[in-house]
């Protein structure tokens, strides 16, 4: 039986906290600030990379949060390579799903291009989907890349 990307569609995906995701991000900063304390280095230095350190963990904390207005709460895919993020702050915005995004069963990455030209990763762990959603997104990428595939190679036979 061949499938066709019509199968997997339409998909509407609610997106719930990221709680592994944050804990990760605290988890890498925290390693980090330790490895720069114990640098051999000048006071002022280390002072310099432990700021630097705490403004990665402000600016990804607040990424993250679902009420933060810049992370989606919901994601409707509803053509091919075609999708509508909705945000918490009630604004919706189209984007098109690039090809490289990268899907694994604990671990989604869309790579999303948005109306305005501008490029939008989202991580997303298998908490941050139903377990349904986070399968039929990644047989909706799986198949995605398939019909990339063969149209590269009807262009290359032309």
């Amino acid at each position: 039986m061949i499938l066709s990307n019509g199968y997997a569609l339409p998909l509407r995906l609610e997106i719930k906290a990221f709680r592994k995701l944050i804990s990760i991000i605290v988890v890498a900063h925290v390693w980090a600030f330790f490895v720069v304390l114990s640098l051999v280095t000048s006071i002022i230095i280390k002072v310099f990379f432990v700021l630097l350190v705490a403004a990665s963990l402000y600016f990804y904390l607040n990424r993250f949060r679902m009420n933060s207005g810049c992370m989606p709460t919901s994601l409707a895919i509803k053509d091919s390579a075609k999708a509508r993020l909705q945000f918490s702050n009630n604004e919706g915005e189209l984007a098109e799903i690039m090809g490289d995004s990268y899907f694994h069963p604990w671990l989604v990455i869309l790579n999303l291009k948005m109306t305005e030209g501008k490029f939008f990763s989202l991580p997303l762990l298998r908490d941050s989907l139903a377990n349904d959603q986070h399968r039929q997104l990644r047989v909706y990428l799986r198949l995605q890349q398939y019909s990339m595939i063969a149209e590269k190679k009807k262009q290359k036979t032309l």
